[in-house]
């Protein structure tokens, strides 16, 4: 019986998150356009779902989730391709090349279910 392993990089959500957030939920709640600067903000989102304007209900935690955790092994996020090599079948096993890895991203996670 084999394990699943998942590799995540954590992204410091910062005080601008926090900031960025509180925006967008006014912005929202008022109808307002969203200022270019919090669209960018939250672009990596865009890759898996919809964008911060198309939203309904902006939801602190799950998008602090989404923007908080990137695959690093098969995620889409171009700033984090080419970190993992080798192969998770053989005894050669995962290399993560930590080098690669942006500063915004201050930690790795592996998550294994066996």
């Amino acid at each position: 019986m084999g394990c699943n392993i998942a590799i995540k990089a954590i992204r410091d959500l910062d005080v601008d998150f926090k900031e960025m957030i509180t925006i967008a939920k006014m912005c929202k709640k008022k109808n307002i356009s969203l200022p270019k600067e919090v669209i960018e903000y939250f672009k990596p989102l865009e890759k898996d779902y919809d964008s911060i304007e198309d939203m309904d209900e902006i939801d602190e935690k799950s998008i602090g989730k989404l923007m908080g955790e990137v695959d690093i092994e098969y995620g889409l996020d171009e700033k984090i391709k080419g970190l993992v090599s080798g192969d998770r079948e053989t005894e050669d096993g995962l290399v993560i090349d930590l080098t690669k890895l942006p500063k915004e991203f201050k930690k790795i996670r592996v998550y294994m279910s066996c």
